[in-house]
């Protein structure tokens, strides 16, 4: 949910612009010209992660005899036999931090496919499958020795490749809400006293700051459990 985080902070002080028509430049850049252009794009990017969490987050539980998916938002829900599972792959959901995903292959040509865009607790039931399940090839086929090896390589790969693209959102982010707070230092000095509508923005990069510091922690830990784990279980 990284992306989301950046949208969302983005969208944010898009929609304050456009409700308190806060001005971007002093000089330089027309103001109407800046709000014009930036704030549709940010307000778009508002809905399409609006519309994808409706779209695509879901839960996944596993019983002993069922695989339970709840469509969170769209009050959907999908079983299907523990019985008929016949192993599980990965591949990458594309975008801006390439999401891995996990794909439960069935008999009968049955799949389930989420990835850690979707569900919380992606990486629990990761463990949770290399514990209990064998890998496969694509269509549920029996993978050997040699395939088994390099998926494991592969899912590795696609970790560290993700921790890196979203350690970049990071420092993204962080520009941005430096970027605010030098707004609210040059409001302090011209008007000796921050206005509303940046005392509102301060505080949402002071919680979008939090949030992003403990994810990069995170992330940190992560990377360093995939490096030292032969396994690469997580």
């Amino acid at each position: 949910m990284t992306i989301l985080f950046a949208i969302g902070l983005l969208s944010g002080f898009g929609f304050l612009c456009t409700i308190l028509d806060l001005k971007l430049f002093d000089k330089g850049i027309p103001d109407d010209k800046v709000v014009l252009i930036l704030i549709p794009i940010l307000n778009l990017l508002l809905l399409a992660g609006l519309v994808s969490i409706m779209i695509m987050t879901k839960t996944v539980n596993f019983s002993n005899d069922l695989i339970t998916v709840n469509y969170v938002f769209r009050l959907k829900k999908i079983t299907y036999n523990v019985s008929e599972l016949i192993g599980f792959n990965w591949d990458t959901l594309t975008g801006p931090a390439d999401y891995k995903r996990i794909t439960l292959w069935f008999d009968s040509n049955k799949k389930l496919r989420f990835s850690d865009f979707e569900i919380g607790n992606f990486y629990e039931i990761e463990s949770y499958l290399l514990d209990k399940y064998r890998i496969c090839t694509i269509g549920g086929r029996k993978a050997t020795d040699k395939q088994i090896e390099t998926s494991l390589k592969n899912s590795k790969e696609i970790d560290l490749t993700q921790i890196k693209r979203i350690k970049y959102i990071m420092y993204f982010l962080w520009a941005l809400i430096g970027f605010i707070f030098y707004q609210a230092i040059l409001d302090l000095l011209k008007n000796s006293g921050l206005q509303k509508h940046n005392l509102i923005l301060i505080s949402i990069s002071i919680f979008a700051l939090i949030l992003s510091i403990m994810k990069f922690i995170n992330e940190n830990k992560r990377k360093k459990i995939i490096i030292s784990s032969a396994q690469h279980r997580i």
